[in-house]
């Protein structure tokens, strides 16, 4: 898939984010090779538009990144931006949807040393009662991980993983459903030069 960069920012993402993403077409019969000069028709899927929606990059809107600009970086070291957050009470009368929490309701700490790599969920009822969770990569909807959640706070730990785009889904033991969606970002930002369009690396801070 591509490395690309922002021209420019972009709904809750700023010019320089980098992402690899999968190419689209508007029209999905057209081959490639016939839209290659229609750049307007050719887009990228973007999972998350820094808000937890998925929706269309255009290819006009990006910059290719070269393939040299995360040498000697590890890129497991950037750092996780939660996107969206909610929990589904399943009652009586059906789930209810709860989209607005407390400040302190999530909390992004380091691992070893690097920041923003594990997810706290706590100062709420339902995150106590939070017994087993999925974690699925969102641009191929692959299940990733599994698992049963044993500690309090509760907590996910994303240091193993790539930047990319996740959801986290746990389930407490009434059937409530708390859903995060996540992005795991690239440790470095371009910046770029708007006279001489020389680029150079930033620390990615969220």
């Amino acid at each position: 898939m591509p490395l690309i960069y922002l021209r420019h920012a972009i709904v809750k993402h700023y010019a320089g984010s980098v992402f690899e993403l999968q190419e689209g077409f508007q029209n999905e019969e057209a081959h490639p090779i016939l839209t290659e000069k229609m750049t307007a028709r050719r887009y990228y899927n973007l999972p998350d538009d820094g808000k937890g929606s998925a929706m269309k990059l255009y290819l006009s809107d990006t910059v290719p990144c070269p393939e040299d600009f995360f040498v000697q970086c590890d890129l497991r070291s950037g750092p996780c931006r939660v996107t969206s957050l909610s929990i589904q009470n399943k009652g009586s009368n059906g789930p209810e949807a709860q989209n607005f929490f407390p400040p302190d309701f999530i909390k992004l700490s380091e691992f070893a040393g690097t920041e923003k790599q594990i997810i706290r969920i706590k100062s709420a009822p339902v995150a106590k009662s939070l017994r087993n969770f999925k974690l699925f990569d969102r641009k191929t909807g692959r299940l990733l991980e599994d698992g049963y959640l044993e500690s309090e706070p509760v907590q996910f730990n994303l240091s193993p993983y790539l930047p990319g785009f996740y959801k986290l889904t746990a389930f407490s033991a009434d059937n409530s459903v708390c859903t995060i969606t996540v992005i795991k970002c690239y440790p470095l930002v371009v910046q770029e030069d708007l006279i001489t369009h020389q680029i150079s690396a930033l620390k990615t801070v969220w």
